[in-house]
């Protein structure tokens, strides 16, 4: 029913609203906010990337939406956090961060109010983002920008195995509701593809364009598509 949005402020900050979808109405959340929020599942939360004082890159905060009042955050270790998915089940929320010498940007997970649980999830040459783990948490597409944009699916089960890919430029996987399709962007394009889990690991179909347009394109920081899993309802910008 509510839809986070960032109005700009400026080139780098923005204002954080949480918009009604049934009756228009917006809500002011924070101030000073950086480009990437994500609701927890229970919508009284939201994690979001702020520049704390004397950082220099923005850190991960936890926002209560009653209060108005940030209620833990990441300690600032140099490099910028951008939150990414709060998972209902474990209470972990997936972040980017960036930059790493190497590996430019990586993609993290901590459950919330503990620090010490920060884990990397997917890393290597060039940039990962855009995580989004599977409905019953085993997997995790990502992109990766390893010579273009491709979408990549993780066993989160089984640590140092190979992951997935999807053929093809993509960019910003969202899964459906019930685990069986990956919808993403590639170029003008709103692909497809069908998932089914085996003994052996993931089968995947051949992609499916949906629709095309001119729609604005996600970045390895923010996603430019939104999808409602149960509905399958897009929105897009």
């Amino acid at each position: 029913r509510f839809l986070l949005l960032i109005r700009r402020q400026n080139n780098r900050l923005g204002l954080l609203l949480s918009y009604d979808l049934e009756t228009g109405a917006t809500k002011e959340l924070a101030r000073e906010v950086d480009w990437r929020a994500c609701w927890s599942p229970d919508q009284k939360r939201v994690a979001f990337s702020r520049i704390g004082p004397g950082d220099w890159l923005p850190t991960l905060h936890v926002l209560n939406v009653e209060t108005g009042q940030v209620e833990w955050r990441l300690p600032f270790n140099g490099l910028g956090q951008l939150a990414m998915h709060w998972v209902e089940s474990t209470d972990e929320i997936y972040f980017t961060e960036g930059f790493h010498p190497k590996s430019l940007i990586d993609i993290y997970k901590v459950k919330f109010r503990d620090e010490k649980s920060r884990t990397l999830v997917a890393g290597g040459t060039g940039s990962q983002t855009h995580p989004r783990p599977s409905p019953n948490g085993r997997w995790l597409a990502y992109s990766a920008s390893e010579g273009g944009y491709s979408i990549r699916i993780k066993n989160l089960s089984k640590p140092g195995s190979n992951d997935l890919r999807v053929p093809g430029h993509g960019i910003g996987p969202l899964w459906s509701g019930d685990g069986k399709e990956i919808y993403y962007r590639s170029l003008r394009s709103i692909r497809k593809v069908g998932v089914k889990e085996t003994l052996k690991g993931l089968e995947l179909t051949a992609p499916v364009e949906l629709f095309s347009g001119d729609f604005v394109e996600s970045t390895q920081w923010d996603r430019n598509v939104m999808f409602d899993p149960h509905r399958k309802r897009f929105l897009l910008s």
